[in-house]
């Protein structure tokens, strides 16, 4: 969700179209092409907040 969050914000500065769909399905694309060092980095924020969502709500669980 974090990189899908950062791709949006990328992809308002040149991209005219703002279609949410686009720009997910664009980030799904793009994701396995980053370099494993920016993958890891997104997977170490994404584990962090995780934390911090668990610490802020303990709980919380998952109810789909």
């Amino acid at each position: 969700m974090l990189y899908r969050s950062a791709y949006a914000n990328r992809t308002k500065q040149w991209c005219s179209q703002n279609n949410h769909q686009v720009v997910s399905a664009v980030a799904g694309e793009s994701w396995p092409m980053e370099p494993e060092e920016v993958r890891n980095q997104f997977d170490e924020w994404a584990k962090t907040e995780r934390q911090h969502h668990q610490e802020a709500h303990p709980q919380y669980k998952f109810s789909p």
